[in-house]
Parts: C-alpha cells; structure tokens; sequence
C-alpha cells in the first residue's frame, strides 16, 4: 500500500470537494430567480436523473476495462464544465445544458473513486472498512460545510454563490490529475457481452449473499435518501424559518459524517449484524416519530435518519465491495447505484402522490410499513447468512 498511499488521502480530498455543492440549499429558488417555472425546475431534474441512467453502468464498465483515474479524469472535467455551465446559465436551457454535462461527470465519477481507493488500500479487512469511513464522511462533512457556506454568501445574494461553486467546481479535476493509477486485474477487453453476463450472474445469481448485500444496499439507502427530500417540507410545515433550516441541513451531514466514521468501531465491537439491525430500526421508527411528531420531536428524527445513513453507507457498502472482484468493482458499483436511482424514480413520485392526496404523515406511515416490509423479507434473510467481520472472516 505504501507506494499509493498518497491516492488514499486525496480520493478523501476528492470525495469532500466533489460533495462541496454551496449551490444545492437554494437551487431551486436560484432557478426559479431565472424565469423557470417548478415544472421546469422538475424537469431539469428528471433530465439530470435519466442522463445519469444512461451514463452509469457504460462509463463504469470503461472504467473498468481502460483504468479508474483516466475516467475520474474525464468525469471531474465534465463535472467543472457543468459549473462553468451554471455561471453562464440564464435560461431555461442554459441550465439544461448545465445539468447534462453536471450529470455526465457524476455518471463517470460515481464508483470510480471508491474502486481506486480499495485498488490503493489491498485487501485488509480492517483498512477497507476504515477507509469506507473516512470516505463517507469526506462527503458528508463537505456537503455541511458547503451549506455553511451558502448561508453566509446567501447575505450577499446568489451570484457569490454560483461563483464559489463554479471555482470549487474544478478542484476534483486538479485532484485527479495528481492520482496514480494502481495495477489491477482487467475484464476482457473484447468480449464485452460476455463480459457483462459474469457481472450479472456473479451478483444476481451464483451468489446469493452477495444478491441479498446488493438490494440490501439499494433499498436501504433509498430508506434514509427518501427522508432528505422529506426533511425540508417537513421543517417548512412546522414553520421553521430557513435559517433554522440551513442549520439543520448543516447538522444533518456532520451527524451522518460522525455516524459513518465510528462505524467501522461499532462494527469491531458489537458485530455487523447487530450495526445492521439498528440502521433498519432507527429508519422505521424515524419515518413513524414524524408522523407521530409528539411534542414536536419529528422534527428532529432526521437526526437518527443521518445515523443510519452514515451506518448503512459504510456497513451495508463496505460489505458489498469487500465481496466484488476488483476487475469489475466499478461496475458492481455503478449497477448499485443505478437501481438506487431507478428506485427513486418509481419510489419518489408514489410518495409524492400520496403527500398530495392524503397528507404527509400518511406518506411518512406508508413508508414506514414500506421497509418493515424490507427488513422481514430482505434483510432478516441476509443476517441468517455468513457475512464478514471486521478482519475479513466469516460471521
């Protein structure tokens, strides 16, 4: 590891700027200052979510087949043009364009650097699962620190916003050009069709652990990203005021920073099934404490929302690629990610259905049901199969 150790700590640099987004707390309200309408503004975000579908398993399977740093390259680029995009943006189709070329980097970037970092670490167990930690919370503390930021430019109106996120938006691409390139094994670089066969079969179907891991991990993610987006209209219907509310967002992501880089401990010292087993409690209960809000106490549920996001980020993840061939990682990855997102497309506008129809805390109760159904029927029968402890053996 020694010779790559340098690449450990700046795919953590990598991570934190990626995730720096000072635009995101006021993205909407800074589109809607340009003329757009919130069906435009949706659509420009459908936009970004089907470019990304298109764009993820393609640009990880070259990744794949060519290198990771060639492609954190050409991802980190598309994603500075996209922000270089945004401080020119002044229309409705200038901000297309913007979310296009933003959504071409992420597709590129997305499992590239996680799978440089495990092919700079080795395989130990313990290094993994450490360096698993650290790389969720690089995110995670740059997304709060970035909402820090955007409160305090916030003063001084939107265009100290869009610039600082357009000269933070180019960091990554400096970064990755100073990575070096460990040498892994390569997927045939011909037979692309047999290529994906081994993929699919060696995930979906000769090993069961694994497929119970990969929905596993889809699904529970989905269980604390669902609560982000519900956060803000939960904290508007209380009356918060949006101070408050950037605040919060802020705390949010350090606590989920926190929770992601104690998790590898918690692991060692209580076992990953039981880690397990409360991330899914802590998620259900959440979604009924809001809906309950008892003395006003679902107002502060996302906080066990961000534990079981850094938990679930790190146990369920880490769990994943410690299984996965690192000739094929990047795919392995970006396939998870796919489903998460084609989750949320079907998951997110029945919610927002429902929200519509009946009311938010039915909303919250349904999702509640939602994963005590995941917990029964997916995660229960993973915690009866062997999983890996924290030095790699079989639990």
């Amino acid at each position: 590891m020694n010779k790559y150790k340098t690449n450990v700590q700046k795919i953590y640099l990598f991570n934190f700027f990626s995730m720096f987004l000072v635009i995101v707390p006021v993205i909407v309200p800074y589109f809607l200052s340009l003329g757009l309408s919130m069906s435009e503004v949706l659509l420009i975000q459908a936009l970004f979510g089907m470019t990304m579908v298109v764009f993820e398993v393609p640009s990880a399977y070259i990744g794949d087949l060519w290198g990771r740093k060639p492609v954190l390259i050409l991802g980190s680029f598309f994603y500075g043009l996209g922000f270089s995009m945004l401080h020119m943006a002044t229309d409705f189709w200038g901000l297309i364009f913007y979310e296009v070329l933003l959504a071409i980097g992420a597709s590129f970037i997305s499992g590239a650097d996680l799978s440089l970092l495990y092919d700079s670490i080795g395989n130990d167990k313990k290094l993994q699962m450490k360096a698993m930690g650290n790389y969720q919370a690089a995110s995670l503390v740059g997304e709060g620190v970035a909402a820090i930021l955007c409160s305090f430019l916030g003063l001084y109106g939107y265009a100290y916003i869009v610039k600082a996120q357009f000269i933070v938006g180019w960091i990554p691409f400096i970064l990755s050009l100073s990575l070096l390139a460990p040498k892994y094994k390569k997927m045939n670089l011909t037979g692309h069709r047999d290529n994906m066969l081994i993929v699919f079969r060696y995930i979906f179907k000769d090993h069961k652990t694994i497929t119970l891991t990969f929905w596993n991990l889809v699904l529970w993610s989905l269980g604390t990203f669902c609560a982000i987006w519900l956060t803000q209209k939960y904290w508007s219907d209380e009356s918060l005021t949006l101070s408050s509310m950037a605040i919060l967002w802020a705390l949010c992501n350090f606590i989920a920073a926190l929770s992601g880089k104690l998790a590898p401990r918690l692991i060692i010292r209580y076992g990953l099934k039981k880690i397990l087993i409360v991330m899914a409690l802590l998620v259900v209960t959440s979604y009924i404490t809001m809906g309950i809000n008892l003395f006003n106490l679902g107002i502060f549920a996302i906080f066990f929302f961000c534990i079981a996001r850094g938990l679930c980020s790190v146990a369920l993840k880490e769990e994943f690629n410690h299984q996965i061939p690192t000739e094929f990682r990047n795919t392995a990855n970006s396939l998870n990610s796919l489903f998460f997102r084609l989750g949320f497309f079907f998951l997110g506008p029945c919610i927002g259905y429902v929200i519509d129809q009946y009311g938010l805390d039915v909303a919250l109760y349904v999702l509640a049901g939602f994963f005590t159904v995941c917990f029964v029927f997916l995660l229960v029968p993973l915690l009866k199969r062997k999983l890996t402890d924290s030095v790699g053996h079989n639990l």
